[in-house]
């Protein structure tokens, strides 16, 4: 008698198809992400009193 595969060993390929689909969908995000605004980062220092370039 075989025992049946657990419900978290039957669902690796689902997971893994899930997995690599992500991977598309955050390299689309990253490209086409808009930047913040210069006028917010210079308000940001401003009002901090801290440079952020290198933070």
């Amino acid at each position: 008698m075989t025992a049946s595969p657990s419900p978290a060993q039957g669902s690796q390929p689902l997971h893994a198809s899930r997995a690599h689909s992500f991977n598309a969908a955050a390299a689309q995000y990253a490209a086409n992400r808009p930047s913040y605004p210069p006028a917010l980062l210079d308000a940001v220092e401003e009002l901090s009193g801290r440079r952020l370039a290198g933070a």
